[in-house]
């Protein structure tokens, strides 16, 4: 989307469109380079953003402010794709916002705090489709810095719960891939070890227990629901097929055949 110069460089923030996304499933659109800034919200699903060749997973309740200039290409999950809201923005004002709240290209996540606020108004500005009514630009225009003005107010603030069902949302949406502990505790700027005690205070399980346990919850349905071959599924939930079968019993108490034939018969 092309904006004309003079919106474009004006210190006023412009809000030229707000609209519910809803990406096709396995949906992929990019690269894609705009002068123009998104502010997107999920509320659904599951996908990623890669910008500049870096890439960034969504889950349900992450917000993230996309620049002009930058190398954007967007995905959505084949199975459950993410759902939820863009807006398109202009003006130099936006950032300086953005400097404010430390969002950056490299972090482009607002803070989880204000999401709920921020989708009341993006459904707002969605719904707002009064052609004849004089003062609706500026009424949307309004809103646009109500939401603003809610993430400024939660910037720099720790997010003590918001983190935890990032952290849940990320597990759900990627066990199956080789997926560290290392690497869930940077996606919330955490150092590793802190990381993993404060999961564990708030979940009850080590973060490397949880993902297991997630993964073999995973397989079970996999077992009894599909026939492909134990080494398949194990690769399937992201398990080293070498391990599988002792984990899954740890687990479950049976080997992976067992379960299977178990759980038919039942059903």
């Amino acid at each position: 989307m092309l904006i004309k110069r003079d919106e474009k460089y004006s210190e006023s923030v412009f809000l030229y469109s707000c609209v519910r996304d809803i990406p096709k499933h396995g949906g992929k659109c990019g690269p894609s380079v705009r002068n123009v800034y998104l502010l997107e919200l999920c509320t659904q699903g599951y996908g990623s953003v890669v910008i500049n060749g870096c890439e960034f997973p969504i889950c349900p309740g992450d917000g993230y402010l996309l620049f002009p200039g930058d190398r954007i290409t967007h995905t959505a999950d084949k199975d459950n794709p993410r759902r939820g809201y863009c807006c398109v923005l202009g003006g130099m004002s936006l950032g300086k916002f953005a400097a404010e709240m430390g969002i950056t290209s490299s972090q482009p996540y607002i803070p989880r705090q204000a999401v709920g606020e921020v989708a009341e108004y993006m459904k707002l500005l969605t719904e707002d489709d009064s052609p004849d009514d004089p003062g609706k630009e500026l009424r949307r225009l309004a809103r646009v810095y109500d939401m603003l003005g809610a993430m400024l107010r939660y910037a720099g603030k720790p997010d003590r719960d918001g983190w935890t069902e990032r952290i849940l949302g990320l597990i759900e949406a990627r066990y199956h891939e080789p997926i560290t502990v290392r690497w869930l505790a940077q996606q919330v700027s955490m150092e590793r070890s802190y990381f993993s005690v404060r999961f564990k205070e708030k979940t009850g399980y080590a973060p490397g227990s949880y993902l297991t346990a997630v993964r073999v919850e995973k397989a079970c349905i996999l077992l009894c629901e599909t026939n492909e071959p134990v080494a398949e599924v194990a690769a399937a939930v992201g398990l080293d097929t070498r391990n599988f079968a002792r984990i899954f019993k740890q687990r479950t108490g049976k080997t992976p055949r067992q379960y299977r034939e178990t759980h038919r018969k039942e059903s």
